[in-house]
């Protein structure tokens, strides 16, 4: 733990850190991911640690300042902001400062929405191409592949698709 926190010590001027940037972040990420693991103390009834969830959350916001995004540091940053650390009481005051980690949290929600916007907006456009036609079976597809196209003589823009031939079968009767 002391070479990682070595690795990751800001407090050095840069031109003293013959540690690169990248090295850094991916230190900060590590930390990050054992503070947040330590401060899990009963996740069934909720009970956290809240000095070492807020390491965490520290340790996420160095390493998203230092440019790296990793999986880690979205993923403390969205349980955090669930768990409503983000929030404007008092005694979340602290974790509110960490402005790189919601920043990264911020773009990374944006992004998501943006493709899940998209995606509703294409099945939108042609429902019958990614939910499987038979009635109750409730198989939708993200991918128009994923599901099997009628080959009777219909026109492409109202041809059903089947999750299985089981299921065209059933509609078939």
């Amino acid at each position: 733990m002391l070479i990682w926190m070595r690795l990751a010590d800001t407090s050095l001027p840069d031109h003293m850190q013959n540690t690169p940037r990248s090295i850094r972040a991916k230190a900060y990420a590590c930390m990050a991911s054992v503070h947040f693991e330590r401060g899990i103390v009963d996740t069934e009834r909720r009970i956290w640690n809240i000095d070492s969830m807020y390491r965490a959350a520290f340790a996420a916001n160095a390493c998203a300042a230092l440019g790296l995004t990793s999986p880690v540091v979205l993923y403390i940053g969205k349980t955090l902001e669930r768990a409503k650390f983000r929030s404007q009481e008092p005694q979340h005051k602290r974790f509110r400062q960490l402005e790189s980690l919601w920043e990264v949290v911020d773009k990374r929600t944006l992004e998501f929405d943006y493709q899940l916007n998209k995606r509703e907006e294409k099945v939108q456009r042609n429902p019958n191409a990614y939910r499987c036609a038979a009635p109750g079976c409730g198989i939708e597809a993200t991918r128009k592949s994923g599901l099997m196209r009628c080959a009777g003589p219909c026109s492409p823009d109202v041809k059903t698709s089947y999750c299985s031939k089981d299921c065209q079968k059933k509609v078939l009767q």
